[in-house]
């Protein structure tokens, strides 16, 4: 090998060395791995803002159903408290067996009505009265199904609330009859 060789060789090695100290790999490689943490933290954030915007979209939903529910509540108790007051005076039970035996008689059943038992529940301001018949007996049912359908249109607030007919050998037999009526409390 001649000097001129050896110099050049020389001069190629410091400037390949000179020209690694010269390239930035430890800034590309650093923002390299920023870059990849930055997209990562990115990422965890997307998932995140899915998860909650999930959320948020069954927490409206949720809400929504309350709202409707609330209003849906609202409207039962309006209803409660009209179908609470009565359009005439409150009855006894002697009153109402009395009424129930003259309209019975009106609609040609034959069989005298027994007293009906009466149960009370106090509902807040409310009292909810439930008249029990027992063994209404008739031949035909037509008249028993005409009375039901007076006594409900004839006496403020009175609403059929159980009924168990059967047929006998005698006709029909309305075994258990409860009628029910919501009264404002004294």
């Amino acid at each position: 090998m001649s000097a001129s060789e050896d110099i050049r060789f020389q001069m190629a090695l410091t400037a390949a060395s000179r020209e690694r100290a010269n390239r930035p790999r430890a800034l590309i490689v650093g923002a390299g791995a920023l870059f990849v943490v930055a997209a990562l933290i990115a990422l965890v954030g997307l998932g995140a803002r899915a998860r909650a915007a999930s959320g948020l979209r069954a927490e409206a939903r949720r809400q929504g159903d309350v709202v409707a529910r609330i209003r849906e509540l609202e409207t039962l108790r309006a209803a409660q408290e009209a179908a609470a007051t009565p359009t005439g005076e409150p009855l006894s039970v002697l009153e109402l067996a009395q009424k129930m035996g003259d309209i019975a008689q009106e609609v040609g059943m034959k069989d005298r009505l027994a007293p009906p038992r009466e149960i009370s529940e106090t509902r807040g301001r409310i009292v909810v009265k439930r008249y029990t018949f027992q063994n209404v007996r008739n031949a035909e049912l037509a008249p028993m199904i005409e009375w039901l359908a007076r006594a409900t249109r004839e006496v403020p607030g009175l609403e059929v609330f159980g009924l168990e007919l059967v047929p006998d050998a005698s006709g029909w037999n309305m075994t258990n009859l409860t009628l029910r009526r919501w009264e404002r409390a004294p």
